[in-house]
């Protein structure tokens, strides 16, 4: 079962905090490791997608979004990659 963990004043809380001035596409790409420890070929294309339309090098709308955000931490370290 995924726990929540209170993010204080600790290691999660520094991340969560210097995350804020990220572009949105590197958010989200912290937020696609820590919910999965690694980030496979579909996330990187997705990311590069949304780099690219960020900095308006791109044809298309790169993909919805989504940066980390405090619950996504879990108290249960994540699996290495297999």
């Amino acid at each position: 079962m995924k726990q929540d963990v209170t993010l204080g004043s600790g290691i999660h809380r520094a991340i969560l905090d210097w995350s804020n001035d990220l572009p949105g596409w590197q958010r989200d790409a912290l937020r696609r490791i820590i919910e999965n420890g690694t980030l496979c070929d579909a996330d990187i294309e997705e990311l590069t997608t949304a780099c690219r339309a960020s900095n308006g090098l791109a044809e298309e709308n790169g993909p919805e979004l989504r940066p980390l955000v405090a619950h996504i931490f879990r108290a249960e370290p994540i699996p290495p990659p297999r």
